[in-house]
């Protein structure tokens, strides 16, 4: 899971003060998963809200990407050919 957090950081360009939360946030298995954080051994119950929430803000994310990547008449820049 630190790998996982790690991930998150460098991507995010931000710290994490508070593993735990960012390893709550990425736990998707069964409910009371034991995971490894920073050489403890944690028990995570699944967070559906969190994760309902999580997938809103990447939806919210990619959403504004693909209406970034558009010229003024809605055509695809990433689309075009040189």
């Amino acid at each position: 899971m630190d790998s996982r957090i790690l991930q998150v950081q460098t991507m995010t360009g931000y710290h994490l003060q508070n593993k735990l939360l960012c390893a709550e946030a990425l736990q998707m298995k069964e409910p009371n998963c034991p995971l490894r954080v920073e050489g403890t051994l944690h028990l995570f119950h699944k967070n559906r809200d969190l994760e309902l929430v999580g997938d809103a803000v990447i939806d919210a994310v990619l959403a504004t990407m693909w209406y970034e990547a558009r010229d003024h008449k809605g055509i695809s820049r990433l689309q075009r050919s040189p």
